[in-house]
C-alpha cells in the first residue's frame, strides 16, 4: 500500500482535482427514471480501466482479497469523486457512512479520512469482504452496502430465502436499481458479471 500512497500524493493530484467538475454528470442517480443501460453507458464513457485512479483502487482491492472489478462501485456511488457528500452523511469515493467508516478504523469529522481515495478503498474492500462473509454472494452484499445489512438480514429471515431477487420487491427503490447498475457497469467495463466474481480470498476482513 505504501507504494500506491505516492501516486495519491503526486501523479493523481490533477486527476482528483478535476473529478468533481468532469465526472459528476456521470453519477448514477438511483432516484431517476433513466434507463439502466443508458446510465451505465454514460458512466462507461468516464474514467477508463487503465486510468491511474482505477489502477490504484484495483491494487487496493486486490491486496485485501476482494475482486478488483468491484472498484466500479465507486463510479455508481460517487463518480469517483473523493469529496462527494450525500445528504445522509456518506462521504468519499465509496460513500461510507460515519458509523461504518469508524467501525473500519477511519477517522471522520474535521480530518475526514474518507476523502482519501486509498484509505476509502481499503475500508470499502474490507467492508465488502465482511458483507460477503455474512450474506454469501455479491448481489446481497451490495444490497446490504446500499440499504444496510440489518434491513437485508431481516428480509432474508422474514421470507426464509437467500437471494437478492427474492427480497428485491421489499427493498427501497434505490437499492432495487443500485445492484443491477453495479452489475451492468462491471459487465460493460470488465466483461464479467457479479455472479461470476469469486468470493474474497482474505481470511480476516478486519486486517
Amino acid at each position: 500500500i505504501g507504494a500506491t500512497a505516492d501516486l495519491v500524493d503526486s501523479d493523481l493530484v490533477p486527476v482528483l482535482e478535476g473529478l468533481h467538475e468532469e465526472r459528476m454528470s456521470f453519477v448514477m442517480n438511483a432516484n431517476s427514471a433513466v434507463d439502466l443501460a443508458v446510465v451505465a453507458e454514460e458512466a462507461a464513457r468516464g474514467l477508463s480501466e487503465d486510468s491511474q485512479l482505477i489502477v490504484l483502487l484495483k491494487q487496493v482491492f486486490s491486496q485485501h482479497g476482494v475482486p478488483a472489478e468491484l472498484v466500479w462501485v465507486g463510479d455508481v456511488e460517487s463518480a469517483f469523486d473523493p469529496h462527494a457528500t450525500s445528504h445522509k452523511g456518506a462521504v468519499g469515493v465509496f460513500q461510507l457512512m460515519p458509523e461504518t467508516a469508524e467501525f473500519l478504523g477511519l477517522k471522520t469529522g474535521f480530518d475526514d479520512e474518507r476523502t482519501d481515495p486509498e484509505l476509502s478503498a481499503q475500508a470499502a474492500a474490507r467492508y465488502l469482504a465482511y458483507l460477503h462473509e455474512r450474506f454469501g454472494c455479491w448481489e446481497l452484499s451490495l444490497a446490504a452496502y446500499n440499504a444496510g445489512e440489518t434491513r437485508v438480514a431481516r428480509l432474508l429471515r422474514r421470507h426464509r430465502v437467500a437471494s437478492f431477487h427474492a427480497i428485491a420487491a421489499d427493498l427501497p427503490r434505490e437499492t432495487r436499481r443500485y445492484v443491477p447498475k453495479v452489475d451492468r457497469l462491471i459487465r460493460l467495463k470488465e466483461e464479467i458479471g457479479l455472479d461470476q466474481l469469486p468470493a474474497p480470498t482474505a481470511t480476516d476482513w478486519q486486517s
